[in-house]
């Protein structure tokens, strides 16, 4: 903030601190007219000092009518003015003169008391003025009370003056310099604490504003929270924990076939885990614009953070790529949080990933992809941890397992709504609780891009009396569709290969039901074969197919090529073991 504003925001506190003050010492006169109120009645009634009455019942008289103009005149002020303070003061001043001058009761701590008051303006000059007013005025009074005899009205000066006078003024004048001095410092303390308030306040303010255009630049740089396609949907949500924050998403539409997307945590929170979560996604996305695949883009991100990290900041992320011909979704998972598929039949799935290293933290790690397949309706749910560590009031954390019920109860609900509906659950959930982390969440809903299919199903006995009816079965939707001749020889060769283990591996000797159910699908870009066989768990493709590439010299272990073509052959291949059948699934991509 600038200095100009610093002196205008030092003169509006300092104002309204001396207004509050003077309605302070506004109260303190009122104070002064019961405690006069009070002696007047003592004298009367108990000391029976009848010959003072008329002097003191016009003293008390004059002193309220002052206190109460004083009182009317300050109020149309408003309390406000240069010299409002004076005038209150005055009336304190000039009543504690009389009574020290027609009573015999000592009023020496009106002075005293006036001056402690006077320093709570925290102006030196004020207590100052206060100190020497009240020494000059209580010196005044001291001397007419030595010149007034209230018996005979006049007495010579030598005559009343006594040693005990001088004794009880003398320590009073050493009490009210001690306070003086003890005011002056008050005083001074109290405006460098003021000054040093609004100083702060003033930073304060100044550095609130810089955080909130760095928020606004923060929230600028990313993407909508809503981007919706014939093809797919993408929604987010980002909710920082401070002003601006650590946890950053991104996507964009590569090419025709290719959506890249991300969504990470930067360690820390506030301006620091902000610049380096600007950083990241730079990095990201401009390393997601390479022909390359999403190991190789964290792999290239995670060199250049380590190379520029000095203070040894890491982020969890997880990167990947939509094919959106197919749903297949490439990705890398780097120490962020397990997502989830929701699909289009209402189930929930955790996807458990291989453990992959934060970036930014070893140079020469190397990032390994994995594959999610998304059907036509199917959601990719991901999320910060700020989601599952959200802390009730008690100190227990929301959890995977509270997420993945929420997601079961709120399946439901489509687009930006579901994402709506986990965020009121977690505020239910931490209700009463600050906001500890990041939240933020980024959903894809796969639509594909494809306009019809074709599918057909049959069942077959496990014999090679079937074997060619099988492969004719396996050309049928391909050819009736014009496919190329190499991708349906790729899925007879894939066909071929599965059908000899599961008559070699799949069935026990003592097994005389061996059947096989076929499932074929065919969309305009891809074509999907889906093996159900009734036989023993296997699963073929944790067969180890590494040896296959071994030298000429080195003796090969026997096994493993046959599934090594398989997973070459087809652009995606899964199994599952699944209410007592084997399924395997391949599918060739257009």
């Amino acid at each position: 903030m600038s200095a100009i504003k610093y002196e205008e925001e030092l003169k509006r506190v300092f104002i309204a601190h001396e207004k509050s003050t003077n309605v302070f010492l506004d109260h303190t006169n009122w104070l002064w007219v019961g405690l006069y109120s009070i002696l007047f009645l003592l004298d009367l009634f108990f000391f029976k000092a009848l010959d003072a009455t008329i002097i003191n019942m016009i003293l008390l008289a004059s002193y309220v009518l002052l206190f109460a103009a004083v009182h009317i005149w300050v109020k149309s002020k408003d309390f406000t003015g240069r010299w409002v303070k004076y005038v209150l003061m005055s009336p304190i001043l000039l009543s504690s003169i009389g009574m020290t001058i027609f009573s015999e009761a000592m009023f020496d701590v009106a002075y005293v008391a006036l001056l402690m008051i006077s320093s709570a303006y925290y102006n030196r000059r004020v207590v100052l003025s206060i100190s020497l007013l009240g020494i000059f005025s209580y010196a005044l009074a001291k001397c007419l009370y030595l010149l007034i005899d209230f018996d005979n009205l006049a007495t010579e000066y030598e005559e009343s003056f006594s040693e005990d006078t001088l004794w009880v003024s003398f320590p009073f004048f050493l009490l009210y310099v001690i306070f003086s001095v003890f005011s002056v410092l008050k005083a001074m303390s109290g405006k460098k604490e003021i000054e040093n308030y609004v100083r702060e306040y003033c930073e304060n303010i100044s550095m609130n504003n810089e955080l909130s255009v760095a928020r606004s630049i923060q929230h600028g740089m990313l993407q909508p929270e809503a981007y919706i396609t014939e093809d797919f949907e993408i929604y987010a949500s980002m909710s920082s924990a401070k002003a601006v924050g650590g946890d950053f998403y991104d996507y964009y539409r590569k090419d025709e076939r290719y959506v890249f997307f991300n969504i990470a945590d930067v360690s820390g929170k506030g301006l620091p885990a902000s610049m380096f979560a600007v950083n990241t996604n730079s990095f990201l996305r401009a390393y997601s614009t390479w022909d390359i695949p999403v190991d190789h883009v964290c792999n290239t991100t995670n060199k250049t953070l380590c190379e520029r990290n000095p203070e040894k900041m890491f982020v969890t992320a997880f990167v990947g790529f939509l094919d959106i011909t197919t749903g297949m979704v490439s990705y890398v998972n780097a120490g962020h949080t397990p997502a989830y598929v929701l699909r289009a039949n209402g189930s929930v799935e955790q996807v458990c990933s291989k453990p992959n290293f934060v970036l930014g933290r070893k140079g020469r790690f190397s990032y390994k992809s994995e594959h999610i397949k998304l059907e036509s309706g199917d959601r990719l749910f991901l999320y910060t941890d700020g989601i599952t560590e959200a802390m009730s009031t008690d100190g227990t954390l929301f959890g995977n397992d509270r997420l993945k019920l929420a997601l079961e109860e709120g399946v439901n609900n489509k687009g930006k709504a579901l994402i709506d509906f986990i965020l009121d659950k977690v505020n239910e959930f931490s209700a009463g609780a600050e906001q500890a982390d990041d939240m933020t969440i980024l959903m894809l809903d796969y639509k594909s891009n494809c306009k019809s299919y074709k599918t057909a199903t049959q069942t077959f006995d496990v014999s090679k009396e079937n074997y060619n009816s099988i492969i004719d079965f396996i050309k049928e939707l391909p050819q009736s569709e014009g496919w190329s001749q190499k991708i349906i020889n790729n899925a007879c060769l894939c066909t071929d290969e599965t059908f000899a283990n599961l008559d070699m591996y799949a069935f026990p000797p003592t097994q005389t039901e061996r059947k096989l159910t076929i499932t074929t699908t065919i969309w305009d870009n891809y074509y999907k074969i889906v093996f159900a066989d009734n036989g023993m768990p296997f699963n073929p493709l944790a067969v180890n197919s590494t040896n296959v590439t071994e030298g000429i010299k080195k003796q090969r272990k026997k096994g493993g090529l046959g599934i090594y073509m398989v997973k070459n052959l087809a652009d995606f291949t899964s199994y599952k073991f699944d209410n007592k059948q084997n399924i395997l699934t391949i599918e060739l991509w257009k």
